[in-house]
């Protein structure tokens, strides 16, 4: 397959999200059952609500990526980077830690060994952020809570070992779009209290499917 026909895996979340754990600036390593591995990586969590109006292309894309390596598979045997809050915030529960604020939400992470292009909207313009001085300048503005939009890139994979084939999602260019309440410090239930009542008991992961044969 020569580069003019690759396939275009990318999607571009044009719709505002909320992004936590930004780690944008600096690579750092990943645990995995409290053990580093691999190499230190950039990496962020977007999250949002179970009607996000562009969640139908996300998982479309998510989905076409998986096809593009296993075009027969059942889709439902693999692993996606995209999943529910729930899940998420019991697997963090059963280490000791409170992630309740992703409760009721959908939440995709996206890693990359590479930096991602920074860019801030300010004054109806986008800056990006090129030089060491406008990191610094606006470094501040990329923190757990903020609303951005995001281009990733998905990719399938091959696991070692007894983990699942799956696809993974690797962050490209970031654009903080504006603020929110910081997460961290005060009570979750609040901040996010206008997504109450959006939960959903589907597992994006397996189980009963939301869209045809895709598990998400």
């Amino acid at each position: 397959m020569t580069e003019a026909t690759k396939t275009d895996l990318s999607f571009t979340f044009n719709v505002p999200v909320r992004g936590v754990y930004l780690n944008v600036f600096d690579a750092k390593p990943f645990k995995k059952n409290g053990k580093e591995v691999g190499d230190p990586k950039f990496g962020i969590t977007l999250m949002m609500p179970t009607d996000y109006g562009e969640l139908p292309g996300l998982k479309a894309k998510i989905a076409e990526a998986a096809r593009s390596k296993w075009p027969t598979r059942n889709l439902s045997e693999l692993k996606f980077p995209l999943g529910t809050g729930d899940k998420a915030a019991e697997k963090a529960k059963a280490k000791g830690k409170n992630r309740d604020f992703m409760k009721g939400l959908l939440v995709l992470t996206a890693r990359s060994k590479f930096p991602p292009t920074l860019s801030v909207l300010e004054g109806g313009k986008i800056i990006t952020l090129e030089s060491d001085a406008l990191k610094a300048k606006y470094k501040s503005k990329f923190y757990s809570g903020c609303f951005v939009a995001a281009s990733v890139n998905f990719v399938p994979y091959e696991a070692d070992g007894d983990d699942p084939d799956g696809v993974t999602a690797y962050v490209q260019s970031l654009l903080w779009v504006k603020d929110g309440e910081r997460i961290g410090g005060r009570d979750q239930a609040e901040v996010f209290k206008s997504y109450m009542g959006t939960t959903t008991d589907e597992d994006p992961l397996g189980g009963d499917n939301l869209d045809d044969d895709i598990p998400f």
